[in-house]
């Protein structure tokens, strides 16, 4: 997006002395709303009118529609605000050169490469994407202007502070710690061919000699040279990324939020699980304890009510050493049983 800043008397001048066609041009602005205006008073003598006095002399700046057609200040909308930058502040990287001026050490890399490769079944020549840029087209003179393409774009990637580098069979941009991919292919057209001896006809595609270069956000975009070079297009190429970056950065940053906030509560949920797992243990083992003491009363109680009957006192003495096992405030073993235990002793198998 640009800018106009114009003064307040100029903007006067011009308006009563150009006509409306010639002003929206100039302005890059519809004339419809213009011209409904001045049909309104098309046939009407038509008074100028004096410009009334302003204490504020401030520039008047008319800032053009962004690439939505909708008009916005570059100091509030961030893309807009770094196209606006890279247009004014980043020139050099921006026209189109003819031959391959301070190549990039990737560049060269990539120059070399690609000499030697000769074009595949669909008709391009393409780098090996795991060590050199990633570049696809379908003829040296392609390769050349895709080689100029790049090198200005790692250029002007590395005076912005990013980094561009090949890593997992990819070419990538890294902005903040955030990697997106990026490649130059020829684009392909789509052609209708007829089969030999037959009606029958298909769509086949074949090289169109426009050259794309392409970058891996959501949702994936790309710039072509059909109606202008891609080095123009570079202010709104690294709006996109730098802005894409900026966003993916903060879902990073709130998404590991998210991660720790989870975990904190991950960990609250476990340790609550384990006082309540050690709490309900507790209270099994008290009624446990309490039906043993139960059981063990019943069995003192049984002993008594057979010493009465006059029943043998062996019999009622072992009764009674069993009610003391079972009782929990005994701690007492039994001499044949052991420990107390809740389950009859098992037939011992074979190993």
């Amino acid at each position: 997006m640009e800018e106009i800043t114009i003064t307040r008397e100029e903007l006067y001048q011009k308006v009563w002395a150009n006509p409306l066609t010639q002003l929206a041009k100039e302005f890059k602005i519809s004339d419809v709303g213009l011209r409904k205006k001045c049909l309104k008073r098309h046939g009407k003598k038509v008074k100028q009118i004096p410009l009334p006095k302003d204490t504020d002399q401030s520039p008047i700046i008319l800032y053009i529609k962004d690439d939505n057609g909708v008009p916005c200040d570059p100091t509030e909308d961030e893309r807009i605000k770094i196209k606006h930058e890279i247009s004014k502040g980043y020139k050099i990287y921006l026209e189109p050169t003819t031959k391959l001026t301070t190549p990039h050490h990737l560049v060269i890399a990539a120059k070399d490469h690609l000499i030697g490769n000769k074009t595949n079944y669909e008709g391009y020549i393409r780098n090996d994407s795991s060590e050199f840029l990633d570049i696809s087209v379908s003829s040296q003179s392609l390769i050349s202007q895709a080689l100029r393409v790049f090198n200005s774009f790692i250029w002007l990637a590395e005076a912005r502070g990013h980094l561009v580098k090949v890593e997992k069979e990819s070419t990538v941009i890294v902005i903040d710690e955030i990697e997106i991919a990026i490649d130059i292919r020829e684009r392909q057209k789509r052609i209708i061919e007829k089969s030999p001896g037959s009606n029958y006809t298909y769509h086949n595609k074949i090289p169109s000699g426009i050259l794309s270069f392409r970058i891996d956000t959501s949702p994936k975009r790309e710039w072509d040279n059909s109606k202008s070079p891609i080095e123009s297009n570079f202010p709104a190429i690294f709006a996109k990324l730098e802005t894409f970056a900026a966003e993916r950065k903060q879902w990073k940053i709130e998404a590991e939020k998210r991660r720790i906030q989870q975990e904190k509560e991950r960990k609250i949920k476990i340790e609550q699980y384990h006082t309540k797992s050690a709490e309900f243990k507790k209270l099994e083992r008290i009624l446990e304890d309490a039906n043993r003491l139960e059981k063990a009363e019943t069995l003192r109680k049984y002993a008594d009510h057979l010493e009465t009957l006059g029943k043998e006192t062996h019999e009622v003495e072992w009764i009674r050493a069993k009610a003391d096992w079972i009782d929990p405030t005994t701690g007492l073993e039994d001499d044949i049983l052991g420990e107390y235990c809740t389950e009859p002793p098992k037939y011992p198998g074979y190993w």
